[in-house]
């Protein structure tokens, strides 16, 4: 559902303790961008699993 929830509206929030950032999203169209899954899959195992289950492209 939160997928369904960026495209809606692409501005987003991210907090980090205290600190704020506002930040646009987008939808990678480039599977060369994967190296960035990489690194996240490194930092949290189950974001390969997300990617698994699914066709479009989660990190970018």
């Amino acid at each position: 559902m939160w997928h369904h929830n960026l495209k809606a509206d692409l501005n987003i929030e991210i907090r980090d303790e205290t600190q704020v950032y506002l930040m646009r999203v987008r939808e990678s169209v480039d599977k060369g961008e994967c190296q960035r899954l990489a690194l996240a899959v490194a930092a949290f195992l189950p974001y390969q699993d997300y990617q698994n289950k699914t066709e479009r492209l989660i990190f970018s």
